[in-house]
């Protein structure tokens, strides 16, 4: 049961950290790459950034901590995702 809350809450946090990249208003470019290539990139990324941040093991607790360690989460996939569109070429301009 614990392990199934754990499992949520990583998945909650993964969404909410897509989401909040999602919003951004920031358009990348690449040299030679068109819409649909971008579109490709980017869902890799997202994938592959929701994965890779992983859940940090800090149980949920109201609160401070709890809020932090959301925000810190939100801030590692947000961080994962960029890395893996540079390495793809893209750019922010």
């Amino acid at each position: 049961m614990a392990a199934t809350r754990l499992i949520l809450a990583a998945f909650a946090l993964a969404f909410l950290g897509w989401l909040v990249a999602g919003c951004a208003t920031t358009k990348w470019s690449h040299p030679t790459a068109d819409d649909q290539q971008f579109k490709a990139d980017d869902s890799e990324c997202e994938t592959l950034a929701a994965g890779s941040a992983g859940y940090l093991g800090y149980p949920a607790r109201a609160g401070a901590q709890s809020s932090q360690a959301g925000l810190y989460q939100s801030m590692r996939i947000n961080q994962a995702y960029e890395r893996c569109m540079m390495g793809k070429g893209w750019v922010k301009p």
